[in-house]
């Protein structure tokens, strides 16, 4: 039932306007728990994304002063990738169309509380 919940949520949240893809992915390894989207960037570049945020642990003493990393954006050419704790060992990583300005920022708020909610209870 949970993971039920879980996918439901993330297709929600990929299904959000300007959104190309929504995936949970394990913290330590980069293991894809649920993808929605592009199949093409399902994978191997959400995936990929989370070793950002793996580089922020390992430099974690240099940004110190800064506080933790609540959420990490990254603009590429052709999709921003927006990065953020989710859960206990859990990355909540989406890919959003950089030419779409009208994202609802509020609305994803939203939905990544409730994710993290799913994701804890899990």
């Amino acid at each position: 039932m949970k993971t039920l919940q879980l996918q439901e949520a993330l297709r929600a949240m990929a299904g959000q306007h300007g959104f190309l893809a929504a995936a949970l992915v394990e913290l330590d390894g980069g293991m894809v728990w649920h993808a929605e989207g592009a199949p093409d960037l399902c994978d191997a570049v959400v995936s990929a994304a989370s070793d950002y945020w793996r580089l922020y642990r390992r430099s974690q003493p240099v940004f110190e002063k800064l506080g933790n990393l609540h959420v990490a954006m990254l603009f590429h050419r052709d999709g921003r990738i927006t990065v953020s704790a989710c859960g206990p060992g859990m990355l909540l990583v989406i890919v959003t169309d950089p030419r779409q300005q009208d994202i609802d920022w509020e609305q994803w708020k939203t939905a990544h509380a409730r994710l993290e909610k799913l994701v804890s209870a899990f």
